[in-house]
C-alpha cells in the first residue's frame, strides 16, 4: 500500500511539473510571437510615414521611377547568396504626391524575422 501511494505521489508532481513547463512553453511562444515580425510587417509599418523619413532610415535609392499619376516608385537593391545562387532582392516604396509612403513591396529577398 505505501508503495501505490508512492507512485501516485510522484505520479502527481511529474504532471504538476510537465503542466507548469507546458505552460511556460505556451506562454513563451505567445509573448516571442509579439516581438516576432517579418519583412512584410516591417514594409506595412512605413506606410503613412514620410518619404525624408524614409530617406533617412534606408539610404539613397538604386532607382527612382515617376508614375503618370505623380506618385514615385523608390527601389533598393541588395545581392545576396544562398548555397552558391546569387540571388537580387528589390525593396520598392511608392510614394504618394504629397510625400508619404503608400505602400511597399520586395521581391527575391531572403527570409526576414526580426525580433523587437
Amino acid at each position: 500500500m505505501r508503495n501505490a501511494y508512492f507512485c501516485i505521489l510522484a505520479s502527481s508532481r511529474v504532471l504538476s511539473r510537465l503542466m507548469l513547463v507546458s505552460i511556460t512553453l505556451v506562454s513563451l511562444s505567445s509573448v516571442l510571437y509579439g516581438c516576432v515580425t517579418t519583412r512584410g510587417r516591417a514594409m506595412q509599418s512605413w506606410q503613412g510615414e514620410k518619404m525624408d523619413r524614409l530617406l533617412q532610415a534606408w539610404g539613397s535609392p538604386d532607382s527612382e521611377s515617376l508614375l503618370s499619376d505623380g506618385r514615385k516608385v523608390l527601389t533598393w537593391k541588395e545581392i545576396w547568396s544562398s548555397e552558391g545562387n546569387v540571388h537580387t532582392c528589390r525593396t520598392s516604396f511608392t510614394i504618394a504626391p504629397d510625400g508619404t509612403v503608400e505602400s511597399g513591396s520586395y521581391d527575391g529577398c531572403k527570409p526576414l524575422v526580426i525580433l523587437y
